[in-house]
Parts: C-alpha cells; sequence; structure tokens
C-alpha cells in the first residue's frame, strides 16, 4: 500500500492507495476516513460534505455541529452520557464518544498506517492500523487498551456513512422476518421501543414523504460479520468485522432528515443501543477489565 500525505479540503491527511482503493484519513480529526474511492471507476462511495473548510468539533460540540461524514469510529458510547468507574469517578462520555473528536498520533512503516491516541481522561489508548487486505481491500485493524486498575465500562461502535440511492438494498446476515428493534424514527411510521420483523422497508432506501431518519438495532448477535449495501447498478459496498468481538449491529437511516444528506450508517458494534447503560439494561455488559487489550479489524471493500 503507497502511503503520502496531503490534504482533505484545508487540513492535513494521509492517502492510502492500495491499488484498487484509495482512502483518505484524516489523524488530526478522529482518524475518520473521510474518503473511500475505487480506483478504476472514481466513485466515491462515503458520505461527503460539500464545502472547502472541514467542520471540526471539540470535546465538548455536538457531533452533527461538525462534518457529519465519512466514517469515524464511536468510543466509549454512541450517545453522551455519564458514567461512574467502580471507584466512584465520575467519566463524562461525549456525544460520538471521544475518539472522533481528537488528534491522533500517526507513524508509517513502508506499508501501513498507525494511529494512536490515550485518554487521561477515561484511561484507554486507542490504536488502529491501516493496512492492504485480500484484494486490495482496506484493512483496519484495532487495538483498545484499558490503562487503568478497574473495569472500563465502554462499547465501540463504527460510524460508516455511505452514499445512499434510490432503489438501493442493504445486505445483511439477517433474513426477513427477523426482529428489530426501533430506536429513533423522526418521520412518525415507526414507533421507538417497538420490536417489529425486518421487511422490506427497512431494506430498500427509497426517499419518500417528508425527510426523516430511523435506526433500528437486531436483538440477536451477528452470526456473521458482514453488512453492506447493494446500488442499482449492482455494485456492492461491503463492510466485513470479527462478529466475535463486533456482535451488535445496528443501521441509521437519513433520508435527508439531518443535514440534507441521503446516506445510511452502518454500525457494527460492541454493546448495542448507543449506551453502555441501555445496553446493560437490555441484558447486553462487556466491560473491558483492567490492562486488558480489546481487539478486532474491519474491511472495506467493493465488489
Amino acid at each position: 500500500m503507497r502511503i503520502t500525505r496531503g490534504c482533505y479540503k484545508d487540513i492535513p491527511a494521509y492517502i492510502l492507495d492500495t491499488g484498487v482503493y484509495t482512502a483518505t484519513v484524516l489523524h488530526e480529526d478522529g482518524g475518520k476516513i473521510a474518503s473511500f474511492i475505487k480506483n478504476a471507476t472514481s466513485v466515491e462511495y462515503l458520505l461527503t460534505r460539500e464545502g472547502e473548510r472541514y467542520g471540526r468539533i471539540g470535546l465538548g460540540d455536538a457531533f452533527e455541529r461538525g462534518e457529519c461524514s465519512g466514517f469515524d469510529d464511536m468510543f466509549p458510547t454512541i450517545d453522551p452520557e455519564t458514567r461512574l468507574s467502580p471507584s466512584g469517578k465520575r467519566l463524562e462520555y461525549p456525544d460520538h464518544g471521544e475518539v472522533c473528536r481528537v488528534k491522533h498520533g500517526a507513524s508509517v512503516s513502508r506499508d501501513t498506517l498507525t494511529l494512536t491516541y490515550t485518554s487521561e481522561a477515561l484511561g484507554y489508548t486507542f490504536t488502529k492500523v491501516f493496512s492492504e487486505g485480500e484484494g486490495g481491500a482496506l484493512k483496519i485493524s484495532y487495538s483498545i487498551l484499558n490503562t487503568e486498575e478497574e473495569a472500563l465500562s465502554a462499547l465501540f461502535a463504527a460510524h460508516c456513512l455511505i452514499r445512499a440511492e434510490d432503489g438501493g438494498r442493504l445486505i445483511l446476515p439477517f433474513n426477513e422476518g427477523e426482529p428489530t428493534d426501533i430506536v429513533s424514527d423522526t418521520s412518525g411510521s415507526l414507533t421507538a421501543g417497538e420490536r417489529i420483523p425486518l421487511s422490506e422497508h427497512l431494506i430498500r432506501t427509497e426517499r419518500e414523504g417528508v425527510p426523516h431518519s430511523d435506526k433500528f438495532y437486531f436483538p440477536r448477535e451477528c452470526p456473521d460479520g458482514f453488512i453492506g449495501y447493494e446500488y442499482p447498478s449492482g455494485e456492492r459496498f461491503m463492510m466485513r468485522f470479527d462478529s466475535e468481538e463486533l456482535s451488535c449491529l445496528g443501521v441509521w437511516r437519513n433520508f435527508e432528515g439531518l443535514n440534507g444528506c441521503y446516506c445510511l450508517g452502518l454500525e457494527p458494534a460492541t454493546l448495542g443501543y448507543d449506551t453502555v447503560t441501555e445496553a446493560n439494561r437490555r441484558g447486553q455488559s462487556r466491560p473491558l477489565a483492567p490492562h486488558s487489550t480489546l481487539e478486532f479489524s474491519i474491511t472495506l471493500s467493493i465488489e
């Protein structure tokens, strides 16, 4: 994989070229993958935003006030919440987590890019290594170390925003009829807290009615580690992941309801339902033991 320095809009970036795909990584802005392009066609698959200036966010900003595009990592939460450690220390988890809004240290070898961030406030070191996977796929290998003497209650979730098109379809490791839990729906056609069977309505993307967004989770663990999206052209954006560690799967669909964007959020996660507290309430619990490390990988490709 060829790695060069460059810019994305007005900020520094690393450009990763596997020969099949080119990805743009923002090491100073959460390690976001801002762009994922198939070299042969120059087609962009991630959601991008117009404008010459990148929308940076700080620790206290709402995530939606920033660029709100591309592929971010969410750790240690999705929705903001306050947690207490086992010893009673107050931990503030910001919107969409901490790692997506901070500068990462970067180091380059001949064919890998390594990004690292250590949180003194929350007690972890977050590392991810970009490399070339099979068939030129982009592989991201993650390592999250709990640096504290007590367990860390946290979740990791991918936040991969991809372009959607009318007539496109989600590719899921579940069949129609699988129970799904509705978390939110701004259109009012679905009810938050309701459990309904997976249907064509949730799988297919069509802009109908007023702009809106919705989100759902599968209460059952992933039987296989993949999620994707088939465009009307027949091309498939595929995300493959370690389903043993990323055992929960959520999907956010945005039909121009937020920022006027038409996109899907593909969100494999260690815990579901957007916060550790809500996951625990639903019987999910995976605290990271003292000085232990969570490791997994995610790959991106077009098929």
